[in-house]
Parts: C-alpha cells; structure tokens; sequence
C-alpha cells in the first residue's frame, strides 16, 4: 500500500483529477453491485474465519469448538474469551476474495 501511495504522490495533478474521477466511478460501481453476507468470526478485532452465505451453522460450529479450545486453555480470561459472529455485507465482485487466500 505504501508504494501505491508513493506512486500517487507523484502524479502530476490532471493525472490525480483524472484518478479522483475514476476512483470515485469505481466505488460508485462497487456500491451498487448486488451483495453477498461472509460470516466473520472475531474476537479482539482479529478474524478467525470466514463463512460464506449459507454456511451460518458451520460458522456457529466453528465458534463454539474456539470457545471449548479457549476455554480448556489455563489462563485464558475474559478477553480470550468474547468471540463474536458478525455479518458483513460485500460487493459480488469482492465475495470470493475472503475465502481465497
């Protein structure tokens, strides 16, 4: 990301309007694109795993079999243990991106 911003930096300014412009079509683009939910796990700001659309149970499996694993570990405290399932709404073109890689 720092070399992409390094580059922008050094664009001459009818080049950054013209980037500004096609940015700003680009996300208006994304915006509107039909969109899938990836059930996240997450605890502490840190992702665990991702589950696509129809595999809610499995992600509701996944938490609790962490929460046993947490829970058999001496020490762990309260921090360790607030592991959440939250939905997150993305773009069709941006879905399979949380699964590969």
């Amino acid at each position: 990301m720092s070399n992409l911003r390094l580059q922008v930096q050094s664009l001459e300014l009818y080049q950054l309007r013209d980037l500004r412009r096609f940015v700003g079509e680009l996300i208006i683009s994304r915006e509107n694109e039909t969109k899938k939910t990836v059930w996240r796990i997450v605890s502490g700001g840190v992702c665990y795993g991702n589950f696509r659309e129809e595999e809610y149970l499995n992600a509701v499996q996944f938490l609790a079999d962490m929460a046993r694993k947490i829970d058999s570990e001496e020490g762990s405290d309260r921090h360790d243990r607030s592991l959440l399932i939250s939905s997150e709404r993305v773009p069709d073109s941006e879905y399979e991106g949380y699964f590969n890689g």
